[in-house]
This record gives structure tokens, C-alpha cells and sequence, in this order.
């Protein structure tokens, strides 16, 4: 008869001994192994954004000098 203990993940206990479903050792390998993913890709994302941080602020400057001449009467005048 299985009776509801609380063992360690996917583990159950029996009359005379406990059985393991799957191997405690490859839960805790895939378990890292998401975790090392998941802190790869998070690494990367932040990467991205500081990237597009920096852009989108490089952007904001050069349009703000371009608005302040044109506000201040020194546009450029091309004569061909």
C-alpha cells in the first residue's frame, strides 16, 4: 500500500522501502541546468536593454540640438 509521506521530489514509500520514479540526480541536474539557462538568457536580455538604453538616449540628445537650433535661428541653410 503507498502511504503519503513527504520524501525528497517524485519519491514514493511503500510498506518496506522507498522507490525513486526518477533519479534524484537527473532532477537536480535539469534543475540546474535550467537555472544556468535561465541566468544566460536573463544576462542577455539586460545586455539588450542597456544596448537600447543607451541608443534611445543618443537618439534624445542629437534631436534635442537639432530642435534647439532650429528654435534659436541657426538652421543650417543649403545653397546649391
Amino acid at each position: 500500500m503507498i502511504q503519503p509521506v513527504n520524501h525528497r521530489h517524485w519519491e514514493l514509500r511503500t510498506e518496506n522501502y522507498v522507490t525513486s520514479i526518477v533519479p534524484a540526480a537527473s532532477i537536480g541536474y535539469h534543475v540546474l541546468m535550467f537555472a544556468i539557462l535561465g541566468t544566460l538568457l536573463v544576462r542577455i536580455l539586460e545586455g539588450m536593454f542597456a544596448v537600447g538604453l543607451f541608443g534611445s538616449t543618443l537618439v534624445l540628445l542629437i534631436t534635442f540640438v537639432e530642435d534647439a537650433e532650429t528654435l534659436f535661428g541657426r538652421e543650417e541653410t543649403h545653397h546649391s
